[in-house]
Parts: structure tokens; C-alpha cells; sequence
């Protein structure tokens, strides 16, 4: 994934608050706009939160390590600021993760996956949170490297939604420069 660098002028505290995702080094990509821009994959995801929940609480499970420490933060911070609880919002996460890979997997049919499945550490897929509160997709570590490799170019684009007990995310992979799929 490029990594792009924040232009836009915003107070301290808002800039301050958009980069607290552990990392230290995470980039918004640009502005999307039709001109150049080319769609090359597509993937969505529903959770069911009831269930989601059930798994972070289940005793022993690991489930709870697929979220970065930033993300698990922001749900709580959310979760203060609603009323909901942590779960509903790592919901919306967890679709978001899943969404990005079915949109990746997309742009690679006919291909051997890049990385193998059981090893995606998805801590290294993270749905973050601009100061405004507009999603994105930051990667990190192994994944990062990986998604550069196999789409070079490329970004990611991220919607989420809830509705009672469901979360929904949407995610696109675009070529910003009309770039296209290394082969």
C-alpha cells in the first residue's frame, strides 16, 4: 500500500487523535477522485454482532488478538460515546478486515494466494479512523508488504454500517493512477 503522507490542516488535538493507532507511522491515503482512478477489486462483509460478541468473550480464546491494540481503543472510545458496547464497534472492524480480504483474493483469481491463509495475522489488517471519523484501511508488518507486492499502486477504500445486531463493511481496491495488477 503507498504510503501517503497527511497535507490537510486540522487543530492539534484532532491531528493528535487520528494518529493514536500504535504504529506510529500510519498514512491517509489521497483524496479518491474518478479521474485515474481504476476498480480492479471488490469484497463485503456482515457480522452478526451477538455472535462476534460471544466469541470475545468465550474463555481462552484468541479472538480478541485479531484487533491492534489501536483499534480495540477506538472501539472503546466509540463504545463511551455511544453506549453501545466495545463489541458492536470491533464489529464493524472485524467486517472491515474481512472485506478487505475477499476484495484482495478478488484481484487475485487465477493466482496462488500470496499469503497463506492460516498465517494472516489480521492485527496487521487494520480499520482505522481519521480525526473525522472516515474509515480506512492501514496495513501493516507481513500483510503490507505483501498486498505492495501483489498490487502495486493500489489502495484501499472502506465503508462500514450497523444496523440492530448486524455490522456491514464494503471495501474496494482501486489503482489511483489507472495502474494496473502485477502479473
Amino acid at each position: 500500500m503507498r504510503a501517503w503522507a497527511r497535507t490537510d490542516s486540522m487543530p492539534a488535538d484532532q491531528a493528535d487523535r487520528s494518529h493514536r493507532l500504535g504504529e506510529g507511522s500510519l498514512r491517509f491515503p489521497p483524496p479518491a477522485t474518478s479521474a485515474g482512478m481504476n476498480a480492479v477489486g471488490l469484497g463485503v462483509d456482515l457480522v452478526h454482532i451477538p455472535a462476534l460478541t460471544e466469541q470475545l468473550n468465550s474463555p481462552g480464546t484468541r479472538f480478541g488478538e485479531s484487533f491492534a491494540a489501536s483499534e480495540r481503543r477506538a472501539a472503546r472510545r466509540r463504545a463511551a460515546e455511544t453506549g453501545l458496547d466495545e463489541a458492536h464497534h470491533l464489529a464493524a472492524r472485524w467486517a472491515g478486515k474481512e472485506a478487505f480480504i475477499k476484495a484482495w483474493s478478488s484481484v487475485l483469481v487465477g493466482r496462488p494466494p500470496v499469503v497463506v491463509p492460516d498465517k494472516v495475522d489480521m492485527a496487521h489488517i487494520q480499520i482505522a479512523g481519521d480525526a473525522y471519523g472516515r474509515p480506512f484501511v492501514a496495513l501493516t508488518g507481513d500483510i503490507a508488504e505483501a498486498f505492495a507486492a501483489s498490487v502495486p499502486g493500489a489502495t484501499a477504500l472502506v465503508s462500514l454500517s450497523h444496523d440492530g445486531d448486524y455490522a456491514i463493511a464494503i471495501c474496494q481496491i482501486v489503482h489511483l493512477d489507472g495502474g494496473h495488477v502485477a502479473s
